[in-house]
């Protein structure tokens, strides 16, 4: 199985999970938005690959460029938003960030 399908199922249950303790943290409206974030993030996989692909980018080195531009792009963003509107980077976001990270490397090591 490729590396990218074994991700993909983690991030599916990671999806799940954050999910499950958005709707624990719901009154706590900081942090339910970021469980939600990130959590939806982690579902975009597909999509992101979908988009390269009609993009026409089909080279291995060209399609991982873009990947990595897409997410870290994601993920910045959420970093900026915190910053700005927090003043500091919300855990959540740099949890998930580094989540994100792991998933791949553990999907590349199993």
């Amino acid at each position: 199985m490729p590396d990218y399908v074994k991700a993909n199922r983690f991030f599916t249950v990671s999806f799940s999970a954050l999910l499950l303790f958005a709707y624990l943290h719901r009154k706590n409206g900081t942090r339910h938005k970021r469980l939600l974030f990130v959590g939806t993030f982690y579902v975009l996989g597909p999509v992101v690959d979908r988009v390269a692909t009609k993009l026409g980018i089909n080279t291995d080195t060209s399609f991982m460029l873009f990947e990595a531009a897409i997410w870290n792009t994601l993920f910045l963003s959420l970093f900026i938003y915190d910053w700005l509107v927090l003043k500091k980077i919300h855990p959540i976001s740099w949890i998930g960030f580094i989540w994100f990270y792991a998933v791949w490397v553990l999907a590349a090591l199993l």
